[in-house]
Order: C-alpha cells, then structure tokens, then sequence
C-alpha cells in the first residue's frame, strides 16, 4: 500500500504541532488514495501508525483527493469551505480533529508581508487607547482607515437593512425551518431557539437571507469585497466565555451587527509577542491564551497586553483591520454578518 500521502500529510502535522490543545486518537480513512491511518495526538508529540484504531477519539473520512488537496492548500485550508467540507467528514471529537487538521495550515508570503507591515504601521501611529465612531463615513474615509490598520465603529449605514425589526424570534419565525449550511443537519431554529447554546461561527451567507440583507452601498463603494459569513447564537452558557476567542484575521473585515450585543476586545499587532500566537496559521491566527481565563504561569507576557474594549451594539459596523488580535463575547441572542475585504478601490 502507498503511503505516501498520508505520511506527507502527517509530517505537516507535525511542523504546525507545537503541544496539544486537545488529546485523543484520530482515525483517518482516506477513499482514494484507498489508505486508512491514525494519528495519536499526546502532550508533546503526533505519532503516526498505518491501519485502523479500534475506538478512535475523532474520524476523518476523506474522499477523492482531500488528502492531497489539504498538502497543496495548505495556505487556503478552512474546513468550513465548501471546497473542503464537499470532499471531507468529521465526526466524534469535533475539537480534537480540527486541532488537528489545522496543524497543515501555513501563511503565504504576502501574508507575512502585511503582517509586518500592520505592526509597522501601527508602531509608527499613535496609540489607539479606545475605537472611534464615525456616523455615516464616506467611502474615501474607510478607505484611509483601512489603509492605516486603525479600527473604526461606524454607525448610520446599515438603515437599509432595518435592523430594529430583526430579532431572534423573528428571524426563527422567517427563516427557521431552513438549513445554514447543507452538510449539517442544524436549521435556523436550532440557533434561535430559546435556551440554545449553538453559534454558527463563521459560515457562508445562507441564500435564503441574500434577499434581505444586501451588502451596504457604502462598503460596495468603499472595497472589493469577498463572500459573506453568518455568526448566529445564544449567549446561554458562555457569558463569561467569547464565542470567537483570541485570534486575528489576515483580512480587513467589516462586522455588520443586526440584533444582539457584543462585547470586542481588541489587542494592536504589535503585541503579537505578549499574545503567544499559534504557529500554525493561514487566513486567521489563533492564540494560545486570550482573556477568558488567562494562566499566567504558562503564559506570563500577557499581563503586558493591553485590551481595548467596546460594545457591538444593534445597527452597527465594526472595522477589524488586518492583524488586529480580538475576541467576540455575546452578551445576548445575536446575529452579525461580516465581510472581508479584498481590495480597497481608492
């Protein structure tokens, strides 16, 4: 039997691998190439064995060609895209396998590139001691906003959308009996429905809300933008925990807020150092630490960070620059869509 891929793909693992996050052992069956293997993830090492595993902690079926494509897609990997959710299962330990799968992620090097010059840029500019609100900017004013790696709360812009309508209860009574992702078996009820403690964390614009909530005019004239992405939950059991924790994104995006309160924290680029980031990254970068429960012990530079806060209020927008660390709190029932930017047009 050829090997040969699932080795390849182990020893990404393995360069992205820095210590766990979650233990357990992770079935592999491959459909073609036919292999099956398994990766036992322990305190400080992957071990790789060929064959199958008999109660494995997580499996990861893959079909035709995942396993190649996760090795050569390695700076665009994201299981929750369609082009890899389409060839690929999870099931089991859902935390375990994606830990796991998103050791193989990597940056490009334009990504280091802006990373770098996010830090740089932000170095040189005057430190951001809270985000400032503009009330209806223009789009040559984003754009310069953008350009300088400076948050920015915006306000006035999302009328069109008539946010003040939109509850949880309404958009369960519009949208409820519908699925926000094929693969998943989960409809909008189950993210609305009272007590639920679901959040849908980041998937694509579901079609049957493209009719309603069109992207702002101002932000089509500010940018080229790519595909939105839903963010749908409860604040039940997790108001003391972010529903997105620490990380940055390697994209401007704009947060569009509909019903709900958020709670953002924000940490500048150059404090990257104080945020023990993972190795391990490509469109985001996750941390190892963040503001939910910090242990100082294991990670003793965060007490130098310094948080910005603020509150996402219904009707607002956010602007989260590239390289901007932050986590999201739901302080309620909430509902935002976010756009990334792909190029500015001034």
């Amino acid at each position: 039997m050829d090997l040969d891929h699932g080795r390849r793909l182990f020893e990404e693992f393995e360069k992205g691998f820095e210590r766990a996050l979650y233990k357990g052992v992770i079935q592999f069956i491959s459909k073609e190439p036919e292999q099956q293997f398994y990766v036992t993830v322990q305190d400080s090492s992957l071990d790789f064995t060929d064959g199958i595993v008999d109660s494995p902690t997580s499996v990861v079926t893959m079909r035709e060609g995942a396993i190649q494509n996760m090795v050569a897609m390695a700076t665009t990997y994201d299981p929750r895209v369609v082009e890899f959710s389409s060839i690929m299962t999870m099931e089991g330990d859902m935390n375990l396998a994606n830990f796991l799968c998103n050791l193989v992620m990597r940056p490009t090097r334009e990504t280091l590139e802006e990373l770098a010059l996010a830090k740089e840029t932000t170095l040189r500019s005057a430190r951001v001691l809270e985000i400032p609100t503009w009330h209806k900017p223009k789009p040559q004013e984003l754009a310069e906003h953008i350009r300088a790696y400076t948050p920015l709360l915006i306000t006035g812009i999302l009328d069109e959308w008539e946010v003040s309508k939109w509850t949880a209860e309404s958009l369960e009574a519009h949208f409820g009996k519908y699925k926000l992702v094929s693969y998943l078996p989960w409809t909008f009820r189950d993210y609305t429905s009272e007590g639920t403690a679901k959040y849908s964390g980041g998937t694509g614009l579901p079609g049957v809300l493209a009719g309603e909530f069109k992207t702002p005019k101002v932000l089509q004239d500010t940018a080229y933008l790519g595909f939105p992405l839903l963010w749908l939950g409860s604040s039940v059991q997790v108001k003391q925990k972010s529903v997105t924790s620490l990380h940055c994104d390697c994209v401007h995006v704009f947060l569009c807020q509909i019903f709900g309160r958020k709670k953002v924290i924000f940490y500048p680029p150059y404090e990257e150092d104080y945020l023990y980031p993972y190795r391990a990254f490509n469109q985001y970068r996750s941390c190892w630490t963040g503001p939910d429960a910090v242990d100082y012990k294991t990670y003793p530079l965060f007490k130098n960070a310094n948080p910005i806060e603020l509150t996402l209020n219904p009707g607002d927008v956010l602007l989260i620059p590239f390289g901007w660390y932050h986590c999201i709190y739901a302080l309620d029932p909430v509902m935002s869509i976010s756009y990334p930017v792909e190029a500015v047009k001034y």
